[in-house]
């Protein structure tokens, strides 16, 4: 294994593709941030591998592999956005229902008393 510091841009790119990272373009910004990446990845599974040059796609593998629908989670939102994705949820039902029940919902209509309150 060559030193990280040492490498092209385009080596830099093959090894962090090997690794599974889709990399945009390596500039002089970039380069640095990509490098300890590389590094980090490389410490990580230096004795995971038998080979460099070999990369194990099955599930169990870190990097690179598939997950399965049971093995992906949800986020852990704070609890404040939790609550205003919950309310603007209910928000939104209302408007949307009415608008696309109308001529029910207008005054006059059989459902315009379920959005009285939403008069003033």
């Amino acid at each position: 294994m060559m030193a990280a510091v040492e490498i092209s841009d385009t080596e830099l790119r093959r090894q962090l593709k090997a690794f599974g990272i889709d990399v945009g373009p390596v500039t002089i910004t970039t380069r640095s941030p990509l490098l300890r990446k590389l590094k980090r990845l490389q410490n990580e599974h230096k004795g995971s591998q038998p080979s460099q040059n070999k990369i194990d796609f099955s599930p169990s593998s870190p990097h690179g592999a598939a997950q399965t629908p049971s093995e992906i989670t949800a986020p852990n939102l704070p609890f404040l956005v939790v609550l205003w994705l919950g309310i603007t949820s209910v928000v939104c039902i209302v408007d949307a229902s009415f608008v696309l029940l109308r001529p029910h919902t207008l005054p006059g209509g059989k459902w315009n008393y379920l959005f009285q309150p939403c008069k003033k």
